[in-house]
């Protein structure tokens, strides 16, 4: 589990204004326990492959609250830590919800990290479950990993934990978290996401890190 450390060690350093060198972070067994535990629950069969707007994606939304509530994580002020919006799925309006909370800092910094993952899936096409384990519960159980990490190791700056619905469907939950005012403050604080999907893919325990190609003036230069 060297990528979760590594995560951990990013997001304690990644809104310092200097790279400083930072402790090992090492995951004892019943946080790598927790972390499996958390995809297995959230892509077993009787979470119907959490696609939006389905009992499937708000029995996995639930779960991700009691998580959240678990390790202390916070809603903003003026917000909840379960946010819903519409959306459209097959010509219908359906029920979507976001999980955003916020970690504070111990510096009284105005820099914030986010950290994020989407929670939805395919759902079940032609009777048959999209479990959805790799895409995206894997990405989900690592924000929770790295978000009870740093609620025991507070950084510096503040953190923001999003776990957000309908990306399958065209990123429906990340527009609407940018969209809705009581984000926008915070939002406009936020230094470096980290966006966290389809984990522990390669055979060769790569880690891929996009960002610089897309976007140029995230370069050093």
């Amino acid at each position: 589990m060297r990528l979760l450390a590594l995560l951990t060690v990013l997001a304690l350093a990644g809104c310092a204004p200097e790279v400083r060198p930072q402790p090992a972070v090492t995951m004892k067994p019943a946080a790598i326990d927790q972390l499996l535990e958390d995809v297995r629950i959230l892509s077993a069969d009787d979470m119907q492959g959490r696609l939006i707007g389905t009992p499937g994606g708000a029995k996995a939304r639930a779960y991700i609250l009691d998580r959240f509530r678990q390790i202390g994580i916070s809603p903003l002020a003026g917000a909840n830590l379960e946010e819903p919006f519409l959306a459209q799925r097959d010509g219908k309006t359906v029920n979507g919800a976001n999980v955003v909370g916020f970690l504070p800092g111990t510096a009284g910094s105005d820099r914030v990290l986010l950290i994020m993952a989407h929670y939805d899936h395919l759902g079940v096409r032609d009777g048959e479950i999209y479990n959805g384990a790799d895409d995206n519960a894997s990405g989900v159980a690592a924000v929770l990993r790295l978000a009870a990490s740093l609620r025991q190791n507070v950084p510096a700056h503040a953190i923001l934990v999003a776990a957000v619905d309908g990306e399958e469907q065209g990123f429906d939950g990340s527009r609407a978290l940018v969209k809705d005012p009581r984000f926008k403050e915070m939002l406009d604080k936020v230094v470096l996401v980290v966006n966290l999907d389809m984990l522990s893919r390669s055979e060769r325990g790569e880690l891929y890190v996009s960002g610089g190609y897309h976007f140029p003036f995230m370069t050093p230069r």
